[in-house]
């Protein structure tokens, strides 16, 4: 009689040995910590001092301080660490794309910020809930074109109590299944996200009203990243950045069957009572000139 082999017993003899740990991306860690070291050392990388936000950012020392400045823009400037945004108290528009920065927490002592701008950086991971609740005024935060890579590192931006604008794409996580719903139904608060107004359909569940009402239609589409000026002032930047909120209020106005059914609920509803009170003084009229004639 032929045996029978136990495959199972064989496959556990010959299955493949234990994963080595994956030195190369620690030796990749470890070169890039060299490599940014040495480049700060030789002056290719700077630090945002205070003495570097006085040089830039302050147009007149003689009024202006680091306390007070509203707009902090320096774009391409090769910074590393921001440690010293922490003085600008009353900062409320921060562009400091096209650098070097792989954290931003000290930004949690700018409680006045409305605008964040941080595409094209090193950043990886994001700051916990603490940091989101500590900026309850933030509307807008661009981090596109960044290392962000795990869906689980958003989830911290929930507890922003005001953002209603995010830019996310160029950067791993947005390349992952489900992305964009994950993201609309974590910031509840989210009106617009990659260049495209959030549609009803991504918020109501199972809602399916097609057409013009599409998620991702061209009607949704908006430009989230105005270009201004490389020496553009603060007022400049602000109106920018309420032009962009406007456009997005305009778009859900006219392309969210919510809003729509909402603001014909409201007129007719106006028009009810308005009816019901010129009823009212018309009564209250005839009534009158019935007292005259007694």
């Amino acid at each position: 009689m032929v045996s029978i082999p136990d495959w199972s017993k064989f496959a556990r003899l010959t299955g493949s040995p234990t994963k080595p740990p994956n030195y190369e991306t620690k030796l990749e860690k470890i070169r890039q910590e060299k490599f940014y070291r040495e480049a700060e050392e030789k002056g290719y990388l700077q630090t945002l001092s205070k003495n570097f936000l006085r040089e830039h950012c302050i147009k007149d020392p003689e009024r202006d301080t680091l306390r007070n400045i509203k707009l902090v823009k320096l774009v391409g400037v090769h910074l590393r660490d921001i440690i010293g945004i922490y003085t600008c108290k009353r900062l409320q528009i921060c562009i400091l794309h096209s650098n070097y920065i792989s954290r931003f927490d000290a930004l949690i002592a700018c409680p006045e910020l409305i605008k964040l701008d941080l595409n094209s950086n090193q950043i990886s991971v994001l700051p916990g809930a603490e940091f989101w609740e500590s900026l309850d005024q933030l509307r807008v935060l661009h981090l596109h074109n960044n290392s962000i890579g795990r869906l689980e590192h958003l989830q911290t931006l929930a507890h922003c109590p005001s953002l209603e604008a995010l830019t996310l794409f160029d950067t791993p996580v947005s390349l992952k299944k489900a992305y964009r719903h994950h993201v609309v139904n974590s910031v509840w608060t989210l009106r617009a996200l990659d260049m495209h107004v959030i549609s009803d359909e991504e918020i109501i569940e199972d809602a399916a009203f097609g057409g013009p009402f599409t998620a991702m239609n061209s009607n949704f589409y908006i430009d989230l990243i105005p270009t201004t000026k490389k020496d553009s002032t603060f007022e400049t930047e602000m109106k920018a950045l309420m032009d962009v909120l406007g456009q997005i209020s305009h778009i859900q106005a006219r392309h969210s069957p919510v809003l729509i059914i909402q603001r014909y609920i409201r007129g007719y509803l106006a028009r009810k009572r308005f009816r019901l009170i010129q009823d009212t003084r018309i009564w209250e009229i005839g009534r009158a000139s019935c007292r005259e004639r007694v």
